[in-house]
């Protein structure tokens, strides 16, 4: 991922005469800038706020207060290339309606503390391919309901350890099939 460089405004080829300047009294300043080569426009507010527009059209822009944006009527936003997204303190999102994330190419999530999922309904997941779960400390389980498992192809459990099953209700095993048992394969 690329590094966020911060950008300092103003050119390097201003002409006197290409660039005009309205400076005022509480050092606001306002240029336009017409020169060959670094035609720009910089609105610079007294506090260090500024906007600059550059001669290629790159845009630079630095909040050095709270930022806030209202749009009453949706918005749309398009990148073409790279986007990326530094925030040097917390997030919140909050959505009041559905949110789908689509990405058409691979999805990487990498969490340095813990990880939560709560969900007020149903959690459903579908995986197109192979399933892989590495979990390098306790594993539990609890379902307050029922708990089923299906597999539709062979079904393999290695336990390195003991292995208890508590059932307090009535438990069914069947098998279309021959069962061995380690004790009966000698």
């Amino acid at each position: 991922m690329a590094k966020h460089e911060e950008q300092k405004p103003g050119g390097d080829s201003s002409k006197y005469l290409g660039n005009h300047v309205i400076t005022t009294e509480a050092g606001h300043v306002i240029e336009v800038d017409n020169s060959p080569n670094d035609r720009r426009i910089h609105i610079f507010h007294a506090s260090g706020t500024f906007i600059e527009i550059k001669d290629d059209g790159a845009r630079i822009s630095k909040i050095v207060a709270k930022d806030q944006e209202y749009n009453e009527d949706g918005k749309d936003q398009k990148i073409t290339g790279q986007f990326n997204l530094t925030v040097d303190g917390d997030v919140l999102m909050h959505v009041t309606g559905s949110m789908k994330t689509e990405v058409k190419g691979d999805y990487e999530l990498v969490v340095h503390g813990d990880y939560r999922i709560k969900s007020a309904g149903n959690h459903l997941q579908e995986t197109g391919g192979d399933e892989r779960v590495q979990v390098n400390g306790k594993t539990s389980h609890r379902s307050t309901g029922d708990r089923e498992h299906i597999t539709g192809g062979n079904n393999v459990e290695s336990v390195g350890g003991n292995s208890t099953t508590t059932t307090t209700g009535d438990s069914v095993n069947m098998t279309g099939g021959i069962v061995y048992r380690d004790w009966e394969t000698d």
